[in-house]
Parts: structure tokens; C-alpha cells; sequence
């Protein structure tokens, strides 16, 4: 044991016994397997170095690949596929798709070359209905295992999972109305994004059920905080009094525009953003937003992935996850 960590800062931090850390450490007696998961993470972060029997035998690697690393929710999917693989005792090798950098194409061989025996797709170019699904047929025929997330393709026989984009819509546009509202925006995604037509056709389906069909103001704009800027003057000149944006970045963008043309966020303009990116707790107003469950679809995205690897066999299948609504400061009932 070193030095500087004891038996007891161990089970402080993992909740248990130090009689149970000890069994964890020496191998002994029979502990559950998410306490010792919750021990062996506690060494981990207190930086003691794990007993060489209490190393996972490390299987094949998988393969993420990601649109970006510097969005706060592509970073926060990486975190969590890798970390649930690494349960599963995979390793994770991470890539993203930085403009200027390689292509998904040859991440695709890169990842295979280094011996990935699956891959998971984080709103690649699956997501994208104008993109070349050849990368992934091809996949399909040499029955390499891999999983979409955040961008269901019916021409592709392989497992999808992604967020059920019509219960958040549905959800955010229940909240403004109890609260009021009648004029409400959309900041999206530019059309050939499929998240955003799926965040599109819940926001039109909703609206026109609500409040009819003249009720519809939508404004595709990049997944950016310069996008969310932009369309802040087609949003006060449409006289939204409230606006859900495809994005937690759009969002903050759009609180920006709109204050600098003078309107005041929530009292003028209520805003709902998408994802509950880190930090959104202290933004002013701290931001509502639709939380992406995150957790969930990384854990079901290994799930199925690890299953097709040690079964030898693809599956086919496509799972939706409803996001939860986190009421913060962004919102409040219109003045009029």
C-alpha cells in the first residue's frame, strides 16, 4: 500500500469498509461486482496503483469516432463510451473528425488496421442524409460490427441508437406553453442534418397541434455559438417570445444576439437549449435545456456492441431515449 493513500481513504471514497477494500485488494471473500467496481475506482482516483491481479484481462480495442472533441457533448460521449468499455474491458481508441483532418473513411482504416474489433459512430456522416452510406455497407458485408448513435438510417441493417428527439420537442414546447407562450421559435441545425430534421418535424408536428399552422417559425443555422448569434434577429424579428434551439451552444448564442439588440433573457425572450452541456449551471440565466441522456445511450451503445462482438453475430436494432427537461433561469412567462 503506498504511502499516501491508506485502506481508509479508500473506503471513505468508495463507501464501503475498509475490511471490503481489503478483500477487493487481496482477492478474497466474496464482494458484488459494483462495489469492487466502486473500490477499484476510488484507487484510481486517489492514484493508488492496482495490484497486478486486480487487472482486467484486456480484450480486442474499439474504435469511437466523433464529430469534434471541443463540443462539450461529443467530449462528454467520448468520456462515457470509453469508460463503460473499459468495464467491459475494452480499450477505447478515440478519434475525431477536425476539419482540415483525416476523413471518416480512413479513421474507418486506421481503427481497423490497429486491430478494433467494433466500431461506434457518434453523428458521423450516418448523420448527414446527403452523405455516402458506402463506408458502412461495406462494413455491413464484412461483418464488422458497429453501432450508430444520434442518427437512425433505415437503409442501413445495423443497431441505432440515438435520443427520441420527439418527446424532448414535444416536452419543451409543453413547458413554454404552460408558461404562456405562444410565439415560439426554432433555432435548428442546417437541413441536411438528420437530428435536426427529426428536432424539425417534432417541432412542426407539436406547434401545429398546439397553436396551428401559421404558428411555425424555423431558423436552420450551424450547431454553433456564432450560429445561435445569427439567428437572434430573424428570432425578435419573428416576435418570438420564446425560442428552442437545437443546441446548448445555439442557445447561448442566441442569448448573446439577443441581448445585444436589447432584449433582456428570460423577460423578453425565454430560451430552451439542447443537451445540458457542462457549465450550463452557471450561465446567465443559468440555461433550460433538454439533458441528453448521455449515460444511457453510451451504456446501450456498448451494450449491443459488445454483445455482436462476443456473439459473433450483427444485430439489428434502434433505440430511442426520451431527454429530461432541467428548468433553470432561461425561462419565465411572457410580459404580454
Amino acid at each position: 500500500m503506498s504511502a499516501r493513500v491508506r485502506l481508509d481513504d479508500i473506503a471513505k471514497l468508495a463507501g464501503v469498509s475498509p475490511a471490503t477494500v481489503s478483500r477487493v485488494i487481496n482477492g478474497t471473500g466474496q464482494v458484488r461486482e459494483s462495489t469492487a467496481e466502486s473500490v477499484r475506482l476510488a484507487m484510481d482516483t486517489l492514484g493508488y496503483d492496482r495490484p497486478s491481479a486486480l487487472s482486467r484481462t484486456s480484450l480486442a480495442p474499439v474504435g469511437l469516432i466523433l464529430p469534434e472533441l471541443t463540443n462539450p457533448v461529443f467530449a462528454n460521449y467520448a468520456h462515457h463510451l470509453q469508460l463503460e468499455l473499459a468495464h467491459r474491458g475494452h480499450p477505447a481508441f478515440i478519434c475525431s473528425q477536425a476539419p482540415g483532418g483525416m476523413t471518416e473513411n480512413q479513421l474507418i482504416d486506421s481503427l481497423l488496421s490497429a486491430g478494433c474489433a467494433g466500431l461506434i459512430f457518434v453523428c458521423g456522416r450516418h448523420a448527414d442524409s446527403q452523405a455516402n452510406l458506402e463506408q458502412y455497407q461495406e462494413l455491413l458485408d464484412k461483418e464488422i460490427p458497429f453501432v450508430l448513435i444520434n442518427g437512425p438510417r433505415s437503409e442501413l441493417a445495423a443497431p441505432s441508437v440515438c435520443v427520441n428527439y420527439d418527446a424532448g420537442m414535444q416536452t419543451a414546447i409543453y413547458h413554454l406553453k404552460q408558461l404562456g407562450h405562444r410565439k415560439i421559435a426554432l433555432v435548428c441545425g442546417r437541413d441536411n442534418a438528420i437530428p435536426a430534421k427529426l428536432q424539425r418535424d417534432a417541432y412542426q408536428t407539436y406547434m401545429e397541434k398546439n397553436f396551428g399552422a401559421d404558428s411555425l417559425t424555423v431558423i436552420p443555422t450551424f450547431y454553433t455559438f456564432a450560429g445561435g448569434q445569427s439567428a437572434a434577429q430573424e428570432v425578435i424579428r419573428a416576435g418570438a417570445t420564446a425560442v428552442i434551439a437545437g443546441s446548448d451552444l445555439q442557445a447561448l448564442g442566441v442569448i448573446s444576439g439577443a441581448t445585444s439588440l436589447g432584449a433582456k433573457v428570460p423577460q423578453d425572450l425565454s430560451v430552451i437549449g439542447f443537451d445540458d452541456s457542462a457549465l450550463m449551471t452557471h450561465t446567465t440565466p443559468p440555461l433550460t435545456t433538454l439533458r441528453q441522456p448521455v449515460v444511457t445511450i453510451a451504456n446501450a451503445a456498448v451494450q449491443v456492441l459488445s454483445e455482436e462482438i462476443s456473439a459473433n453475430k450483427l444485430q439489428t436494432c434502434e433505440l430511442r431515449f426520451a431527454p429530461d427537461l432541467i428548468q433553470r433561469g432561461s425561462t419565465t412567462p411572457p410580459l404580454n
